[in-house]
């Protein structure tokens, strides 16, 4: 009979191999414990091009104010350098006026073939303010302006799209009503004003206008109905409370209802 002994430090194990095999482990582990190694996973690093850095800015020169006794500052020391741009002449200007691109709207043949005899001037929205200052270079692009006007004549919005004061594209809407234009909320308030029924009663009240869309019905629609027609009201100053109140129709230039507040029909 064959015995195995095993030795681990100061541990001895005696047995007959034949039948079974005892390891006794004593503070240096099993026989099956192997080192353990960790692989460390690293992501592909993300290539980056280099580059310059930016130029610095141009040297800003202070602009130097006189301060009066009341604190305030609002006239520049040296105005030798301060210089008026206008929009017309000045070949680098990006914002030309509100003013300047309706002029130049209204000369275009095809804005003016879309508007026909009775139109007024909505909004306008600036697509792209024009300023971009390369290093170095101190040019800049045109504005990108987005005018919009309404057509009594043709019942369409017409929507003109512009570069500087170029005219570069002329669109309509059918069916589309824009937002309140200053210009209608003006005409809308002095025609009610005019109303018979009502023109004793405003004098000396602030007048308020909003769009408003009379319905269709069933087998005939409201008056109204198609048109741009606003509500008018009246009151002392902004307190908000109506006194008298009309029905304006801009495309037929007439006031359709006009009452007192407290009135009944």
């Amino acid at each position: 009979m064959m015995a195995l002994r095993l030795t681990c430090g100061p541990i001895a194990v005696w047995g007959p191999i034949v039948l079974s095999l005892t390891i006794v482990t004593g503070g240096c582990g099993s026989l099956f414990d192997r080192p353990r190694h960790h692989d460390e996973v690293r992501s592909q690093e993300t290539a980056v091009k280099k580059g310059l850095l930016p130029a610095p800015p141009a040297r800003v020169r202070k602009l130097e104010f006189d301060d009066p006794q009341d604190g305030a500052r609002t006239t520049p020391r040296d105005r030798t350098a301060i210089s008026t741009v206008d929009s017309k002449t000045e070949p680098g200007a990006a914002r030309p006026s509100l003013s300047d691109m309706k002029e130049q709207a209204l000369s275009n043949t095809k804005v003016l073939s879309l508007l026909g005899a009775r139109y007024a001037f909505i909004s306008s929205t600036v697509l792209d303010p024009g300023y971009k200052q390369p290093a170095g270079c101190c040019a800049m692009t045109p504005q990108k302006s987005l005018l919009t006007f309404y057509s009594y004549t043709n019942t369409t919005t017409v929507d003109v799209e512009m570069k500087g004061l170029a005219v570069t594209q002329v669109s309509r809407r059918d069916h589309y009503m824009p937002l309140e234009g200053e210009e209608e909320l003006r005409e809308a308030i002095a025609l009610a004003k005019k109303d018979s029924r009502i023109a004793a009663g405003v004098q000396g009240l602030e007048g308020h206008a909003i769009l408003t869309q009379p319905g269709d019905g069933l087998l005939w629609n409201d008056p109204g109905y198609g048109h741009r027609v606003y509500w008018v009201t009246f009151s002392k100053g902004l307190s908000g409370n109506p006194e008298y109140w009309a029905l304006v129709d801009l495309s037929e230039q007439k006031t359709l209802k006009a009452q007192k507040e407290d009135a009944h029909p």
